[in-house]
């Protein structure tokens, strides 16, 4: 992975998927960063090998991806560490809502003026989900700014 070597890292290659899901998705492979317990046949992912292997200088690993409207189709992961270039302001960190899970707390969203509260509501942070689901009252307020529709 880019200059990074596992060593002893398992690999496994898919040679048939059931259903569509990858056929419409421009993507070159799926790295899996979930959590071990998820892990097909309780592979160790790579990410955790790369820990216990000591082969990075902090156990975190941060994703950029470009506003494709202003300047592309550029994407990065950047593994022991974070690319000070991608952001301003200050990282926050946030305590997971589950156990082996990429969930944390959603508890508002604003669109201009508007801002939604939430109760006991939580989002995926999983950059391989393959849909977003939302409460339902978020869902509409979205759609009214977008001036979208549901298509059932």
């Amino acid at each position: 992975m880019g200059r990074l070597s596992i060593p002893m890292q398992d690999f496994a290659e898919a040679t048939s998927i059931v259903g569509n899901i990858f056929a419409s998705i421009k993507q070159d492979d799926v790295l899996g960063l979930g959590f071990h317990e998820h892990a097909v046949d309780f592979v160790l992912p790579p990410f955790y090998n790369l820990i216990n292997q000591n082969l990075l200088s902090k156990p975190v690993f941060a994703f950029y991806f470009d506003d494709v409207r202003r300047k592309g189709n550029e994407a990065e992961i950047t593994f022991g560490g974070i690319n000070h270039d991608h952001y301003c302001g200050d990282l926050v960190e946030l305590p997971l809502r589950r156990p082996n899970t990429w969930e944390v707390d959603f508890d508002a969203v604003r669109f201009g003026d508007e801002t939604i509260e939430l109760a006991n509501t939580g989002a995926s942070t999983d950059t391989g989900a393959a849909m977003i689901t939302l409460p339902s009252a978020l869902a509409e307020l979205m759609y009214r700014d977008l001036h979208a529709h549901t298509v059932r």
